[in-house]
């Protein structure tokens, strides 16, 4: 009985640590330009420039979101992490914003050939 709950345990314990491993090696920013991009569809290159610069503008602000709220909470008793988190989270949100500028300019050198 004690040797099943064990290899229960390991096996739970293994399982998890490679779904830890597996998140840790994907690329937010990537899948997130490929996910918004995934919806062009039949779009005309006009249209799939809109659409990416309000995907951008949402990005950029859940970027100043986040900042705002990490430097309103960092010297508060507890919430150092918290703050770290939402610093990265912005970062993170500011290189999609960047990726998407990318893919604007490539479709705006397309428009204008």
């Amino acid at each position: 009985m004690k040797y099943k709950y064990f290899a229960c345990l390991l096996l739970l314990f293994l399982c998890n640590s490679c779904t830890i491993t597996d998140d840790k090696n994907k690329d937010p920013v990537k899948d997130a330009v490929t996910e918004e991009t995934k919806a062009f569809g039949s779009m005309s290159t006009q249209e799939k420039i809109d659409f990416l610069k309000e995907k951008k503008m949402k990005y950029e602000s859940k970027a100043i979101n986040a900042e705002n709220q990490a430097q309103r909470i960092q010297f508060q008793e507890g919430q150092l992490q918290e703050a770290k988190r939402l610093w990265q989270e912005a970062e993170i949100n500011r290189q999609i914003s960047n990726e998407l500028q990318k893919k604007i300019d490539e479709l705006e050198k397309l428009k204008g050939k």
